[in-house]
């Protein structure tokens, strides 16, 4: 499944080897070339914890030496100098090499291996699985306890994992069963309803027969002050009346400005003192025709002075 890795590998390796370990005649006295092979660590998920549609990983490639005239018991590795970001779903593999020039960076052990370790190593297929689980996103129990057992014994056993390992800090420390998930974030608080005043009802205006009264359609008075208002009105446009029909019969002057108050009082009490349910707007043409009447008989009356 991973094919694909190890032919950007085998391409891109050539002029890495050549840059370790240029070719020249041998002459006798010359020491023992080092032996510099290519090395290609595990899939290592670009994401970690896996997050949905999250299929994306990455392959480094190293290189390690060999020179048994030197080092008997290990070899030197050396840092990383490229790495492959691959996706099994788009099936899309882009190479990246690194702006160092690879060298000596360490070396590693050799030492023999226990039993488990060997069950292990021999468990070659769980890169291929791993890979392919993370394209799924079904990575299961069974899988994770293998995928850790392989990455812990790579991780010891690998120098150069030193210097992958803080790249990929969540998904090692998951490896090695440190890893905590961290907390969600802070729900912010919600602000507070605004606070309803409490209002006492008031208590609902009574008629006089201790029936609560209504308002007036098209008014917010009630009937009784509707009743009020109009007798006042009525009684005020009367007075008027007949003070300005006696003064005129006294000296037989004329007050056209009472002459027209007086009537025009007595039109609007009137109408409202008998009906006080009737409809502000509807009363309007009755008014404006007492009213009209009013200024007319008025002026007759001015007319004939």
């Amino acid at each position: 499944m991973l094919s694909q890795v190890e032919r950007i590998l085998a391409e891109e390796w050539p002029p890495v080897e050549a840059a370790l370990s240029p070719k020249k005649p041998w002459a006798p006295g010359d020491s023992f070339p080092d032996l510099w092979e290519s090395r290609m660590s595990p899939v290592i998920p670009a994401v970690w914890p896996r997050e949905p549609g999250a299929a994306d990983f990455y392959v480094y490639f190293s290189a390690a030496a060999r020179n048994p005239t030197k080092l008997q018991d290990g070899e030197w590795f050396s840092n990383p100098w490229g790495r492959v970001r691959g996706n099994l779903v788009t099936q899309q593999f882009v190479f990246e090499r690194f702006p160092v020039t690879p060298g000596k960076d360490g070396i590693q052990g050799v030492r023999p291996l226990l039993a488990d370790e060997v069950a292990v190593i021999r468990d070659s297929r769980v890169i291929d699985e791993f890979a392919a689980a993370l394209a799924s996103g079904a990575v299961t129990p069974e899988l994770s306890a293998r995928v850790r057992a392989y990455y812990k014994l790579w991780l010891s056993a690998h120098g150069v994992a030193r210097t992958i390992r803080p790249l990929h800090e969540t998904f090692f420390d998951w490896v090695e069963g440190t890893f905590v998930v961290p907390p969600p974030e802070p729900t912010p608080p919600r602000p507070d309803p605004p606070k309803q005043e409490f209002r006492r009802p008031e208590p609902p205006l009574s008629s006089g027969s201790g029936i609560p009264a209504k308002a007036a359609p098209g008014s917010n008075m009630t009937p009784l002050q509707i009743r009020l208002l109009a007798g006042l009105m009525l009684i005020c446009g009367i007075a008027l009346i007949w003070w300005t029909w006696s003064e005129r019969m006294a000296d037989g002057k004329f007050s056209v400005r009472l002459g027209i108050a007086g009537p025009l009082m007595a039109s609007f009490g009137l109408p409202a003192l008998l009906f006080p349910q009737l409809n502000m707007q509807k009363a309007k043409p009755y008014w404006m025709t007492l009213v009209m009447a009013s200024i007319l008989g008025n002026l007759y009356l001015l007319y004939t002075l």
